[in-house]
């Protein structure tokens, strides 16, 4: 899996965590307002009206659940920033000889922190 991959991943976990909240609390509200109309329901025109509203409402949940997709797919500006860095600096675009070198240098430190030890 590419480093890129986790980076969109992590940032659509972060975006699904918090529209599971903002949606736990739409519905908490919604199921007071359901059930305050149930228990307050005398059948009076009021009451009708305040029916229809709520109809209106339940039969356009497809375009709530449309824009929230929309927010949890679409990646935020610093995850862009992140993963257009990241493809400057995968293993994919450091030369073998900069790798080699630099594990060359690893291994002169470490031969003298071991004479160090001693």
């Amino acid at each position: 899996m590419n480093i890129n991959e986790m980076l969109y991943l992590a940032d659509i976990c972060e975006d699904v965590n918090g529209v599971c909240a903002v949606l736990l609390s739409i519905g908490i509200v919604g199921a007071l307002i359901l059930l305050k109309m149930k228990i307050f329901d005398d059948g009076s025109e009021y009451d009708k009206d305040q029916r229809k509203t709520v109809d209106r409402i339940l039969t356009k949940w497809p375009i709530l659940v449309l824009i929230c997709c929309i927010g949890i797919f679409t990646p935020t500006r610093t995850t862009v920033y992140l993963m257009t860095g990241n493809s400057f600096l995968s293993d994919s675009n450091i030369s073998p000889k900069v790798t080699q070198a630099l594990e060359l240098k690893l291994d002169k430190y470490i031969s003298e922190l071991k004479k160090g030890v001693k």
